[in-house]
């Protein structure tokens, strides 16, 4: 496969993504290959720093299913005055604050925070405190579920504090053909580039379908938002051939604004995306919310044989999520009809259970100084604990992170990557279980 270091000129000239679950250190890309790099599904989140060519789009999103872009990039058309268009914030999958573009000077960077790969689940979680000045968080978490056979869905949840408006935004190629939201109405909002604006605002969870090629898309919005708003966006991919009067695409920005009196409004938004053919694999979805006041969210995903839990816990503290207690970061379990554990996912934890199964690890989040690096490889100032040889583990090093190719007591080599100057890794711990059949 081939790999662009601009990702947005990789759109538009078609380029293959990476073979890889993995976190691209220097170029701040992670894919999701829903483990089969060979395979047609792709889930890319971008966590690149401000550059001349690249876009207002750090914790963007794109996903390939079946073959092709379900939810898409507009790409990049060089110098057409169109480019204002598809460089912006609104234009990609992504929270827009304020109605602005994010910062150009001095957007850095995204942090990665957590990944990690198994396989029925792959997750990134990254954070870009510098896209919006307003903002003290903008933090992205998205899981990839893996389903038999080609089928996938996404879950994704996207936290901000600051500024006064967030409009999650999603487009995906082809057109809208069902809504299950109250029948939106036109409205005046005018924003330049978009037409035929219209509103509605939900009172409960909903879903919005496109059709592309024989491939839905359902988007299904989980978190209470204040308004929803469906405008026809620029369909266009390049400012030549048949492209330069592309028909229009469909796209909806779920909306929180801060209450009257406040100077500023938090947002948390959960999603589930799911691409297929002929019928959906997800009969329902729910949002579950502990009672504590935390910012943890659990999404439950409802299927023909199975109940899937995917746990956001950013505090790490022990909770519970139905039926299943979690003491890390972030968890999955996928639960049979008879309530038994079918598979689960610990990360950056220390415990998970669920029907009966417990997955425990020993020892807490270990984080050792590194004295030196050579090559692909750190020398640890204080040696890794006896009963932690986290080979295919995964780490943190600064804001990027890599797979764990081998150890040793004082050292740790990382997979295909040079590794990068860091005063203190974090290894991720993990533990993943599957059911005997």
């Amino acid at each position: 496969a081939l790999w662009y270091r601009d990702p947005d000129i990789a759109v538009e000239n078609g380029g293959s993504l990476p073979l890889h679950t993995e976190w691209f250190p220097g170029w701040h890309v992670g894919v999701m290959r829903a483990g089969n790099p060979g395979g047609e599904t792709a889930l890319y989140l971008n966590g690149y720093a401000y550059h001349g060519h690249r876009h207002q789009d750090t914790l963007g999103l794109i996903y390939h299913a079946y073959g092709q872009e379900i939810a898409s990039d507009r790409g990049y058309i060089w110098d057409d005055p169109r480019n204002a268009w598809t460089k912006s914030t609104l234009s990609h999958n992504i929270v827009t604050v304020d109605g602005q573009n994010q910062a150009s000077k001095g957007r850095e960077a995204a942090a990665l925070e957590l990944f990690g790969a198994t396989p029925g689940i792959e997750v990134f979680e990254a954070r870009a405190d510098t896209a919006y000045e307003q903002c003290d968080r903008y933090q992205r978490t998205t899981a990839l579920v893996i389903l038999p056979g080609e089928q996938t869905y996404a879950v994704d949840i996207f936290r901000v504090n600051g500024g006064k408006l967030h409009q999650y935004g999603f487009q995906c190629n082809g057109n809208m053909v069902d809504l299950t939201a109250p029948t939106p109405a036109p409205v005046d909002d005018q924003i330049k580039w978009l037409s035929n604006l219209r509103a509605c605002a939900p009172t409960e969870p909903f879903t919005a379908t496109w059709e592309d090629d024989g491939v839905r898309t359902d988007l299904t919005v989980l978190s209470s938002i204040d308004r929803l708003l469906i405008a026809d966006a620029p369909g266009w991919r390049s400012d030549r051939g048949s492209e330069l009067n592309a028909p229009p695409i469909q796209q909806v920005f779920a909306e929180r604004r801060a209450p009257e009196g406040a100077e500023t409004v938090g947002s948390s938004f959960a999603a589930v995306i799911a691409p297929y053919r002929g019928t959906s694999p997800i009969i329902s979805a729910a949002l579950i919310e502990p009672e504590d006041g935390s910012d943890a969210l659990a999404v439950e995903v409802q299927l023909a044989d199975r109940t899937d839990y995917i746990i956001s816990n950013p505090d790490g503290a022990e909770r519970q999520f139905g039926p299943v207690t979690l003491a890390g970061r972030f968890g999955f379990a996928s639960v049979a009809p008879d309530g038994t554990l079918l598979q689960g996912y610990l990360l950056d934890g220390t415990g998970l259970s669920c029907g009966g199964t417990a997955l425990n690890i020993p020892v807490e989040r270990f984080e050792p100084p590194v004295e030196r690096v050579e090559g692909r490889t750190y020398h640890l100032g204080r040696p890794l604990p006896t009963d932690i040889m986290p080979t295919g583990a995964y780490i943190l090093a600064g804001d990027t992170g890599y797979e764990v190719e081998s150890c040793t007591e004082n050292t740790i080599t990382v997979r295909d990557y040079p590794a990068i100057e860091c005063e203190q890794l974090t290894l991720l711990n993990s533990l993943w279980f599957e059911a005997r059949p």
